[in-house]
């Protein structure tokens, strides 16, 4: 099953650790998964640590158009069964 992950958040509490603990054990269970997540933030440093695939994805708040771009990229290219986005507040970076 393929699956497409969206982390808005930069930073690295437990909305973001779970997502990563979530991704890497789909991918350990023989899944796809591509992760749409900004390139500098703790999600995609983490995962690409992992030799795990992340669109980089820049997400202002939830309506960024450059957000969508990237995670539609995302969704064309592995046509996923499943989509998951990890919602923040993306006034006070808080999960």
């Amino acid at each position: 099953m393929n699956f497409v992950f969206v982390g808005t958040s930069l930073g690295a509490r437990g909305t973001e650790t779970h997502l990563v603990s979530l991704v890497r054990a789909m991918v350990q269970a023989g899944h796809g998964a591509v992760t749409v997540a900004h390139e500098n933030g703790f999600i995609a440093r983490e995962l690409k640590s992992h030799g795990l695939a992340v669109e980089p994805g820049i997400f202002r708040n939830a309506a960024d158009v450059r957000g969508m771009r990237s995670t539609l990229r995302a969704i064309r290219r592995t046509r996923p069964q499943w989509f998951w986005w990890e919602a923040s507040d993306m006034s006070t970076g808080r999960s």
